[in-house]
């Protein structure tokens, strides 16, 4: 409302002067010359308006229908419309204020411009269906603007509360603003456009049913981009703020510009898209679901951005598609339950991202906060880099596509856990890693998965500090290889599996606790600790020391070599598919013992267990031209075979279903041979040595039949080329199998103390030997009782082939007893 300032005076009221003639054409006689401030025009019903006030004079226009009753009238002076209905059908311009009190019609053109004194007021109803330029200020104090035409504002434009802006056809800002009070209305369903710099800082409503392009939106009340409709701010800014509404059911492009939701800002996009093109920024800072009905669709394209400060979350079972960038400032949380696609994406410093989905990432993904994943994260060709100072937990996956890319860790990268499933860190062929600086903790269900042509190095300063946690593994694939560096320590507490043609390799210390299982294993250095063993397809060198609680052979061949050292609790070769080759004098400590299933040679120089042996049905023994020393039991259920070899026992016991075969061998004995076997077709000792060393008292278990002093008895019979018996021993015989009745069958024997010997024998079966031998002529071919029991010493007089005992036996080792042995037969 207009309100008149004290001494301005109605017509009747005012005094003449010669100045400036004021004519409201028809109503001449009314008006004479008058000197005023402002003039009061007589109402009319109907009149016409020929002329203007002059600069520095206000005419207030009353009456009912009031026209602009000709073209090009300018008014340098202010104008003041309290008429009904004022109508322009010309073209008009007011240089001065142009006030509208009641109702303005503008259907030609109406120019508010020419001084700085310009400026139109509305608080009626100003209806524009022609051309309406205002390039000064234009204040809508109250009522309504309708517009039907084109409205061209080049200053600013001042909605006041309880007005109304109404927009059908076009607007169009030349850099100016717009302010739109609380309690007022702007209602767009036209072209709303503006050159750059314009904006609108709205605490009231906009409605937008049309378009609006080039403008800046700072949003303090409500903003409703209807469906159909769109909001497109050039290179400005849609900005909510605070106390600010935005709702969203048609279409926001933000090219070039940004868009932002302040923290405690409101929104509801539903069913509406918001488009991030070109080099468009859009920046959270209050909470926001993509993939939410109320959040709508938001398309981020290749060079635009998506920044968050609040919580931001992708929606399970929802895609979305960044072209961009995704950045997490500090403060702000990210949480991806859907699939994230993006260009890039940053967690930057005090910043949380959570994936419980997948991320897909095409170039590089940067982590200077604390990154969890218990989702996937792929990498597509780009890097993955954990800065110093940053946390990765990695609870789900992260591989890179096609094995390209680079993951760098300079931070503090946790592979597995106890929320972790399957946690996995897979790096591939063309792959590059980069750990200066960073820590790996492999941890309780946590995987580094080592694929094909990656060879990760323990020690090297590009693998940084790297724990093997309990619980956690590390799996090597063919072709791959993990070394552990001469000169570090590495301690697993987890496990370390590999393929067949996967390779472990150590030549410093490892530490193990954990487990190690299968592939090629290659010891060069040092491997201690409480852990296991498990060798598989790949084998295993073993030329440095080991001391583990066990080790197990599953498949393929074990190499015992020259430094190498086994210390174990228990050492188990399994089933026909593991081999051991036992050589450079080696020594193998197996507190627990030796369980064999598999294959177990001694060669070259041959070696030592300390501990006892079990052979079990279906294992194989074999000493070939070697020493095999087992300084325990050995018992036997499968097949022991030697040849030219010298081999020593602390008690051999050989059960119902094992057999010995063996040729110009030795078998030296400290303790029992007790022999269970019933396999008499296979067994065949009639060219080995037994030798039954050692002080105390011996037990010899008999599986032979007693066929008399016959020769018979040498043949399928458990028969020996020749039986030592050490001096200063003591030997109890007893029946071995379940067979009623046994015998031994010698061919040559020795008696370390002589005859006298005879007499600390306990026996009740008969031991044979062949009285046609030189070596056996102090026996004179007679019959010896034992000092005890019923069984005789009987020697085989009848002439038959008998195999000569072994004039000069294998000595490996040089064992004092078997020079005592060779030299006795000697002499004999």
């Amino acid at each position: 409302m207009i309100h008149l300032e004290h001494g301005l005076r109605t017509p009747s009221q005012q005094r003449p002067r010669a100045r400036t003639l004021c004519v409201f054409l028809g109503l001449s006689a009314a008006l004479s010359c008058a000197h005023a401030d402002t003039i009061y025009l007589p109402p009319c019903f109907s009149c016409t308006l020929n002329s203007t006030p002059p600069a520095g004079d206000t005419w207030v226009i009353q009456g009912n229908f009031v026209t602009i009753g000709m073209d090009g009238l300018v008014s340098e002076g202010s104008l003041i419309n309290n008429a009904d209905y004022l109508t322009n059908t010309f073209n008009f311009q007011a240089k001065a204020a142009l006030s509208n009190n009641a109702w303005l019609n503008n259907f030609g053109m109406l120019t508010v411009a020419g001084s700085p004194l310009a400026a139109l007021n509305n608080s009626g109803t100003l209806w524009n269906q022609g051309t309406l330029k205002v390039f000064t200020g234009f204040e809508s104090l109250s009522g309504r603007v309708i517009n039907q035409g084109q409205i061209v504002i080049g200053g600013s434009l001042h909605n006041h509360a309880s007005a109304t802006f109404i927009n059908n056809a076009t607007v169009q800002f030349q850099g100016a603003s717009t302010r739109n009070d609380a309690g007022a209305l702007i209602e767009n369903a036209g072209d709303w456009t503006a050159l750059a710099g314009s904006s609108i800082t709205n605490l009231g409503a906009v409605n937008n049913r049309g378009k609006m392009a080039g403008i800046s939106i700072i949003n303090s009340g409500t903003f409703t981009n209807f469906a159909g409709a769109t909001l497109d701010p050039g290179t400005g800014i849609v900005r909510t703020e605070s106390s600010g509404t935005l709702v969203n059911h048609g279409t926001i492009s933000i090219a070039d510009s940004n868009f932002e939701l302040a923290a405690g800002s409101r929104f509801d996009f539903t069913g509406g898209t918001l488009n991030n093109e070109a080099l468009g920024h859009i920046t959270l800072r209050r909470d926001f679901v993509l993939g939410d009905a109320k959040s709508g669709v938001v398309n981020l394209s290749v060079l635009g951005s998506l920044r968050n400060y609040a919580t931001l979350s992708v929606a399970q079972g929802y895609t979305q598609n960044a072209g961009g960038s995704v950045i997490n400032f500090s403060g702000g949380i990210f949480k991806v339950n859907g699939t994230l696609n993006s260009q890039d994406l940053f967690n930057n410093q005090g910043a949380q991202l959570n994936n419980n989905g997948h991320i897909d990432v095409a170039d590089v993904l940067i982590n200077a906060g604390h990154f969890t994943n218990k989702g996937t994260v792929l990498i597509h060709g780009g890097q993955l880099i954990n800065q110093a100072g940053a946390t990765l937990d990695n609870l789900g996956g992260i591989s890179f596509a096609l094995g390209l890319g680079k993951l760098l860790n300079q931070g503090t990268l946790n592979n597995g856990g106890v929320d972790g499933v399957d946690a996995q860190i897979a790096l591939e062929r063309n792959q590059t890693y980069d750990f200066t600086g960073g820590i790996l903790n492999n941890r309780a269900n946590g995987t580094l998965m080592l694929y094909s042509g990656t060879h990760f190095a323990l020690g090297d300063a590009q693998s940084g500090v790297v724990n093997l946690g309990a619980g956690g593994r590390v799996r090597i694939d063919d072709g791959a290889s993990l070394v552990n560096q001469s000169g570090h320590t590495q301690v697993n507490q987890g496990q370390i599996i590999a393929s067949t043609g996967g390779l472990l390799q150590n030549d410093g210390i490892l530490v193990n606790h954990g487990k190690i299982l299968g592939g090629q294993i290659n010891n060069n250095g040092t491997i201690l600790g409480s852990g296991s063993i498990e060798v598989g397809d790949g084998g295993a060198i073993i030329a440095g020391s080991v001391t583990q609680s066990n080790v197990t052979l599953t498949r393929g061949t074990m190499r015992l070599q020259a430094g190498g050292s086994l210390q174990v609790n228990t050492f188990t070769v399994s089933a026909f598919e593991g081999t051991v080759l036992h050589d450079h004098n080696v020594v193998v400590t197996a507190q627990g013992g030796v369980n064999n299933e598999g294959h177990y040679f001694f060669q070259g120089a041959g070696g030592t267990i300390n501990g006892k042996v079990h052979n079990l049905e279906g294992g194989t023994i074999q000493v070939n031209s070697s020493r095999a020393v087992i300084n325990g039991t050995l018992t036997n259920d499968g097949r022991y075979l030697s040849s030219n070899a010298f081999n020593s026992f602390a008690d051999l016991i050989v059960t119902t279903g094992g057999w010995v075969s063996a040729s110009h061998a030795d078998f030296l004995i400290t303790g029992d041979f007790l022999n269970h076997s019933t396999q008499a077709k296979l067994w065949d000792t009639t060219k080995a040595d037994l030798l039954l060393f050692g002080n105390g008292l011996h037990q010899i278990g008999v599986a032979g039949a007693d066929l008399g002093a016959s020769r018979a008895g040498y043949v399928s019979n458990f028969a020996w080329s020749a039986l030592s018996l050490g001096t200063g021993s003591r030997y109890d015989v007893v029946d071995g199998n379940a067979s009623v009745g046994g015998a031994l069958y010698v061919g040559l024997i020795d008696l370390q103390d002589g005859l006298t010997q005879l007499q600390r024998i306990s026996s009740d079966y008969n031991i044979y030997y062949d009285a046609l031998l030189a070596g056996n002529a102090y026996l004179g071919g007679r019959t010896y009782a034992f000092g005890g029991g019923s069984g005789h010493l009987i020697g085989i007089t009848s002439a038959a082939a008998v195999p000569e005992p072994r004039e000069g036996a294998l000595v490996v080792g040089g064992l004092s007893v078997l020079a005592v042995w060779f030299r006795r037969r000697r002499a004999i």
